[in-house]
């Protein structure tokens, strides 16, 4: 009987270590989700767990979230066989993006070594490691737009931003993670971060 229990707690405690780090899996958050905005349509970006190795595929000169046409480079990566864009720069700063494109435009070969150093950078120090929290009651949230990341067939991947209060007592801004089927229109929630 001892044994058993012992191959028992051993399985489970597999599967929730499996479960674990599954878990970490790549985000990939619409630019209308960061600017609370459904009515945007633009490039997605992709948010990394903490040190993470990317896989570079290039860089591309887009124009901005804003509608802005400055030309802004995103870095084309893919993680877990999702690919995105991770923006090499805050967006906010219209000058400083205009002259990032310029810098980077028609260099992508040569500048992708040096942008994957700088993001993996980023990734090591968990700049782009979400914030994790509780939400008392998930089936309250709804997802609030449908722009999203398509994962496999009919399944997509909509992140849902709120603002909750972490163990502390202090005002935070969290997300929820929901596998949406847009056929069915039902929806279950993955995971919170």
């Amino acid at each position: 009987m001892k044994k058993f229990m012992t191959i028992f707690v051993i399985l489970v405690l597999g599967m929730v270590l499996s479960g674990a780090v599954m878990a970490e899996n790549v985000i990939i958050y619409d630019n209308a989700g960061m600017r609370a905005n459904p009515g945007f349509s633009g490039d997605y970006i992709v948010r990394i767990p903490n040190k993470t190795k990317l896989e570079v595929e290039g860089v591309e000169v887009r124009e901005s979230s804003k509608g802005n046409p400055n030309g802004i480079p995103f870095l084309k990566v893919t993680y877990s066989g999702i690919t995105g864009y991770v923006s090499i720069f805050s967006t906010n700063k219209a000058d400083q993006a205009k002259t990032y494109a310029k810098k980077f435009k028609g260099r992508e070969v040569q500048q992708e070594k040096q942008i994957k150093k700088k993001v993996e950078r980023w990734a090591t120090t968990g700049a782009y490691k979400a914030i994790k929290a509780d939400m008392h009651n998930p089936d309250s949230f709804k997802p609030k737009w449908s722009k999203c990341a398509k994962s496999d067939g009919d399944t997509w991947i909509v992140l849902v931003k709120y603002t909750g209060t972490n163990g502390f007592g202090a005002t935070v801004q969290n997300s929820v993670k929901i596998k949406y089927n847009p056929v069915a229109n039902t929806y279950e929630i993955i995971e919170i971060y």
